[in-house]
């Protein structure tokens, strides 16, 4: 019995001793565990740490480098800076002056900067370059074209912008006046002038000191601050305003003629003709300097020329904004005449018409009045040419081959028609 109770015992003991050594170990082992977890925590966070520490050190570092570098690339910079800085500044310089000098420059002989060919600028114009127009006046009461023994027609002479400077000194050979209103398509119009057809008319400042010169016409009456300050700057920067004491509306029109007329009179009493062009038609001067050449002025000083109007008795209209009251002209035709959009009057017919004006009453429709009515009054030699047609509708074809002397501007850009003009001077049929 003492035997098998011993037994019993160190099976006990062993079984203690084994767990005892199982609990030991797996101690060891949680403790081992633990320690590898300790170390690899440890590890990682010195490495998330450590390269978000370099990471501000790095452009730290690079700070006081980068600094230090453009410091020695600055002076290797200046070098090209200084030959890149004159470049801008030379093209600039000319800009400016593109705006202050039309081209060509002011010059006695039209287009002499525009390449030259050897044919003449009428070659191609229509012949005879001139005929007389010739009045049957059926049905009309000559006694009515007379001037009245006293004054019947108040022409008002009143002007807020003189102009007079643009005859003064040198006295021009060619006066081309152009009636004009106030509004953003006019104002682009005559700035399109300037720099095309006219721009031969111009200098240094825009100074017109050439033989053939321009001058706009406008009304002041009735105009607004704004639109009185555009024709303050334009005359102030071009030197081509004059502004008269009367309103500008369709039945001013004729009214608006004898102002200018008037002035021309007055302020240029010398020159040799006048033009008056409307600013929606263009002018080859070339041509038309060369074709008052040819005209007899010797026989007839008085004349006016132009295009005639298409129909051999022009019709009065009684209705709408080129209504002529019958109180005024009791006729039902006009006297033949040459179209407004662009005809010339000679000096002595200025002087003639300034004269008569008030003498005579101021019919509407500017041309059939100054260009008919009173060239019969005042016997005017009336020539007909080939100027501008409305009625053309080959008007460009006809203008690029030299064939007329003005174009009206419809469907036509006004720099296409200076491009076309200046690299064509002559074409041949």
């Amino acid at each position: 019995m003492t035997q098998g109770k011993n037994v019993v015992v160190v099976v006990v003991v062993v079984v203690v001793v084994v767990v005892v050594v199982v609990v030991v170990v797996v101690v060891v082992v949680l403790v081992v565990a633990a320690a590898v977890m300790v170390v690899v925590v440890v590890m990682v966070v010195p490495e998330q740490k450590k390269p978000a520490q370099p990471e501000p050190k790095k452009p730290s570092e690079p700070e006081p480098k980068k600094p230090a570098e453009p410091e020695q690339k600055k002076p290797a910079q200046p070098e090209p800076k200084k030959p890149a800085e004159p470049e801008p500044k030379k093209p600039a310089e000319p800009k400016p002056k593109n705006t202050e000098e039309p081209v060509p420059k002011a010059s006695a002989e039209p287009f002499k900067d525009i390449k030259q060919n050897s044919c003449s600028p009428l070659q191609n114009l229509t012949k005879p370059h001139y005929t007389s127009l010739k009045d049957e006046m059926a049905g009309m009461n000559k006694s009515f074209f007379s001037l009245t023994s006293s004054k019947i027609s108040d022409i008002p002479l009143n002007f807020s912008i003189t102009g007079s400077h643009i005859c003064d000194k040198t006295m021009p050979t060619i006066l081309f006046v152009g009636p004009s209103v106030v509004n953003k398509a006019t104002t682009d119009a005559r700035m399109e002038i300037r720099r095309t057809w006219a721009s031969s008319f111009y200098g240094k400042n825009w100074t017109q000191t050439s033989k053939t010169r321009m001058a706009f016409f406008f009304g002041g009456l009735g105009l607004s601050d704004k639109e009185l300050g555009i024709l303050s700057y334009e005359n102030i920067t071009y030197g081509d305003i004059v502004l008269g004491d009367f309103k500008d509306t369709y039945y001013n029109l004729s009214l608006k003629m004898t102002v200018i007329i008037s002035w021309v009179m007055k302020y240029c009493p010398s020159i040799e003709a006048m033009v008056k062009v409307d600013t929606d038609t263009f002018v080859n001067i070339d041509m038309l300097l060369n074709l008052i050449k040819e005209l007899p002025a010797g026989r007839h000083n008085k004349y006016v020329l132009g295009r005639k109007h298409h129909l051999g008795n022009p019709p009065v209209v009684r209705t709408g904004v080129w209504a002529v009251p019958d109180s005024l002209y009791p006729f039902k035709s006009f006297p033949k005449y040459v179209l407004g959009h662009s005809y010339l009057v000679s000096g002595a017919a200025v002087k003639a018409l300034a004269e008569s004006f008030p003498y005579f009453p101021i019919i509407p429709n500017e041309d059939a009045f100054v260009t008919g009515v009173m060239s019969v009054v005042l016997n005017f030699t009336r020539f007909d040419s080939s100027f501008a047609h409305s009625f053309l509708l080959d008007s460009m074809v006809k203008f690029e081959k030299n064939q007329i002397v003005s174009v009206i501007l419809k469907r036509i850009k006004r720099q296409d028609a200076w491009k076309t003009l200046i690299n064509k001077r002559c074409i041949s049929d």
